[in-house]
């Protein structure tokens, strides 16, 4: 047990250096308090944390735009409200992990930063699977490194000692042994009063929705039944929100929430809203800086792109297209921008400007519902303008079923980077570069890299909407016989039989072979 310093101003004081044996006696070195600490860091995602390596792209919000957002957060903060949640909510893709990711940056640079966990829609390993249990230990790691938090440093490493099962612990009763019982015992050392903290500090939390389900629930091919995700992630969601508003419940707890959730969740804790949705906060003003500022930089990479490129026309058109979401002029930028085409080529593409796939007629006609039918009959398809979208660049490829079944099969089986994407990528492949041609139109939301490398091999989405799109994509065609749904799910096998036939030379896994559509 560690041996306790002293109490001063700043809170009680811990000498790591001082160890409390079985024997009573006190003497130096390396003790258990080092143990506990790595037993807490071994348990908590690295892809989480707010400055994780993997969040060194992450969507921030270009200088200049959504100001006034970020002022009201502020205000927020800073006014006279001493604890509880601000929710900032939008609908998908309208900016919320961007302004999050902003936030935390600022308030850093403030020292005004408790704690955050942003939930990774990327993971490329088990050991960065962000699902929910790892939620509060993440939230203590970060409390403890305060200065002014050495006090709770002290007694939850204490406890990891004492009972290093507490990591397997639900949430509440995480949250009440690691955070809320040292805030209570430091207040009852303080008469009574609430822990003092340095300044107000914000814990923030992004992306619940995007939470991993829990491992337990998936069946032998890591691969659960889509009611059976939805259910998992919902849940999970409902205890991460339950133990939020436990946390800011209790009297003692000094800490701001900033917590961002997609306008379709049902459970809500929250002490004060923005939404995005207000008119307030009309986006249209920053994605014309947005996009003004990337077409310039791409205007001044290729030389031969006059001035005025790409006008102020179209400019405007992309900015209604956009319809307030963030995620499509992202989209937009990355498909203009990568080679090897052309920009202007790539934005006649996205403007419809150039030959596209023709819708055809027949037993996949599913693929395509939400177009008119041929009987007028109302179109079934996306009534959420983003997967719209989406479904229209997945059309626009050389071959849309075959893009809806590979990406939807990488989604439902849960691959992951490594020898997994490899492997998986070498089945579905039927010849070299196909790959490369079929995601041609949606490269603007995901791309493949290190294909011939076993161990880094990798898919990367760049959001997880798209990644919920190919999951999901059936499900809006009320499709009553499930003839998609076995088609979908049989593809992949389909595809792993197939290569079986064809592998018949050893120097190149599997040959040029035709391909189970």
């Amino acid at each position: 047990m560690v041996h306790v310093g002293h109490y001063s101003k700043r809170g009680l004081q811990v000498n790591a250096q001082v160890v409390y044996t079985h024997t009573g006696v006190h003497q130096p070195g390396p003790g258990s308090p080092n143990a506990a600490l790595k037993d807490l860091s071994s348990n908590i995602p690295l892809a989480a944390l707010h400055n994780a390596s993997n969040r060194h792209d992450a969507p921030r919000c270009l200088e200049g735009t959504r100001t006034r957002v970020q002022d009201d957060i502020f205000s927020w903060i800073d006014g006279d409200t001493k604890r509880g949640i601000l929710l900032l909510k939008g609908p998908v893709g309208s900016g919320k992990s961007a302004i999050l990711g902003t936030m935390a940056d600022k308030l850093r640079k403030r020292d005004q930063l408790a704690a955050a966990f942003f939930f990774p829609s990327n993971t490329h390993s088990p050991q960065e699977l962000c699902d929910k249990n790892r939620f509060v230990i993440t939230l203590v790691y970060q409390l403890i490194q305060h200065e002014d938090m050495q006090f709770m440093r002290h007694q939850v490493l204490s406890t990891i000692e004492k009972d290093p099962t507490v990591f397997k612990m639900h949430l509440r009763e995480q949250l009440e042994v690691l955070i809320l019982r040292p805030l209570r015992e430091q207040a009852s050392r303080s008469q009574g009063n609430s822990p003092e903290v340095r300044q107000r500090r914000v814990i923030a939390v992004d992306g619940v929705y995007d939470c991993t389900p829990n491992p337990n629930r998936l069946d032998m091919f890591g691969s659960p039944h889509r009611s059976g995700i939805r259910r998992s992630v919902e849940q999970d969601v409902a205890e991460i929100l339950a133990i939020l508003q436990q946390a800011v419940d209790d009297p003692h707890f000094p800490f701001q929430i900033l917590l961002s959730l997609r306008v379709s969740s049902n459970v809500m804790p929250h002490d004060t809203i923005i939404s995005l949705s207000d008119e307030r906060y009309n986006p249209n003003a920053d994605l014309e800086l947005f996009f003004w500022h990337h077409f310039t930089a791409i205007r001044c990479r290729h030389s031969h792109l006059p001035t005025e490129w790409p006008g102020e026309g179209i400019v405007s058109r992309l900015i209604r297209d956009a319809s307030g979401l963030f995620i499509y002029a992202a989209m937009v930028v990355r498909f203009v921008e990568r080679p090897p085409k052309p920009p202007q080529v790539g934005l006649d593409i996205v403007l419809g400007n150039s030959p596209r796939t023709e819708v055809p007629v027949g037993t996949y006609r599913a693929l395509y519902t939400p177009l008119q039918s041929e009987l007028g009959e109302p179109s079934r398809g996306f009534p959420d303008p983003l997967n719209d979208r989406y479904a229209g660049l997945i059309w626009s490829s050389a071959n849309p079923l075959l893009v809806v079944r590979w990406l939807g099969a990488f989604q439902q089986l849960c691959i992951t980077r490594g020898m997994a994407t490899w492997f998986f990528h070498l089945v579905c492949e039927s010849y070299e570069g196909e790959a490369d041609l079929l995601f041609e139109s949606t490269s603007g939301l995901v791309r493949t890299a290190n294909l011939q490398n076993v161990d880094q091999a990798e898919y990367i989405f760049y959001h997880p909407s798209f990644q919920d799109f190919c999951s999901n994509y059936w499900e809006p065609m009320e499709i009553g016989d499930g003839t998609e749904y076995q088609a979908q799910e049989m593809w992949p096998v389909g595809q792993f039989i197939l290569a079986l036939l064809f592998n018949v030379d050893e120097t190149k896994a599997f040959r040029r072979r035709p391909v189970l559509r």
